[in-house]
């Protein structure tokens, strides 16, 4: 997979947030975009993954070229956006909220949960209730349901706790980037 933004501009009334911003990300790599509060970080992933729409810039997509994507093309691609606060339903489990998800029966998803949970080596006990779960469990639990949609990039968006403090979803990061050929891109203001 490979991603090209090429002078993406993006306005928030008068703020200019990303001023002809131009990178590119690929498959079997890591990369990270570091800037303090405020420097356009999540504003860039947003439109990587389809949450916003540029005002002005292209986006190439595995030589797609776009003026802008949606969060659906975006996964149909295999492009994930972990964010800082994961988007879950707090009063259900984790492998509930995969249920809901991927609309499968209950054992068909704990199944792909064992399964892919040690393929990575991402474990999270995914019977707790989201809001029970820890900011880390809830990012593992993400990047499990990431995966079993078929990841091929993965944005991190703030990921510093999981990353500080959890060396085995750093083993996976490098796992992921070079046994399994996916992207990697890690936002930090850190």
């Amino acid at each position: 997979m490979f991603i090209e933004l090429d002078k993406i501009n993006k306005f928030f009334g008068d703020y200019k947030a990303l001023d002809n911003v131009s990178m590119y990300f690929r498959s079997g790599e890591i990369v990270g975009i570091l800037g303090e509060n405020g420097a356009g970080k999540t504003t860039l992933l947003n439109i990587v993954y389809g949450l916003y729409r540029p005002d002005s810039g292209i986006i190439s997509i595995d030589g797609e070229r776009l003026r802008y994507i949606t969060p659906r093309y975006s996964v149909n691609k295999g492009i994930f956006l972990v964010q800082q606060f994961p988007r879950l339903i707090e009063t259900m489990t984790g492998l509930e909220n995969l249920v809901l998800l991927l609309n499968e029966r209950r054992e068909d998803v704990r199944k792909l949960l064992d399964e892919y949970s040690d393929r990575f080596k991402i474990y999270v006990d995914y019977n707790k209730k989201v809001s029970d779960m820890t900011l880390i469990e809830r990012q593992k639990l993400y990047t499990l349901m990431s995966l079993i949609q078929n990841a091929k990039m993965i944005l991190l968006d703030e990921p510093n706790t999981l990353l500080t403090n959890d060396l085995e979803y750093i083993d996976f990061l490098r796992r992921f980037s070079r046994e399994h050929e996916g992207g990697v891109v890690i936002c930090s203001h850190k």
